[in-house]
């Protein structure tokens, strides 16, 4: 027997992707946000980092970065960055 909420569940999250534009609409917005990331991490003269420099390689759904080289007293900076961002 399938389960009937998942199902009635995932064709309402398809309608109102729809209504709002289908992939399209989605793509751009991806696209949008993860350049709000990169953006900042380019400007920021190397306090953060990102492990892929090439715009045509970067991901738009998972943006992995560091702050400055993430190892020794820079460790201790991600590790304070990680805790601001549990609370």
């Amino acid at each position: 027997m399938p389960v009937i909420f998942s199902i009635w569940l995932g064709n309402m999250v398809c309608e109102h992707m729809l209504e709002r534009g289908g992939l399209p609409y989605y793509e751009d917005l991806a696209i949008r946000r993860s350049n709000v990331l990169y953006n900042c991490i380019d400007d920021s003269d190397g306090f953060y980092r990102t492990f892929v420099n090439h715009v045509d390689f970067r991901s738009r759904m998972q943006v992995v970065f560091t702050i400055r080289s993430g190892e020794g007293k820079d460790a201790q900076l991600v590790e304070k960055f990680l805790e601001r961002v549990s609370d």
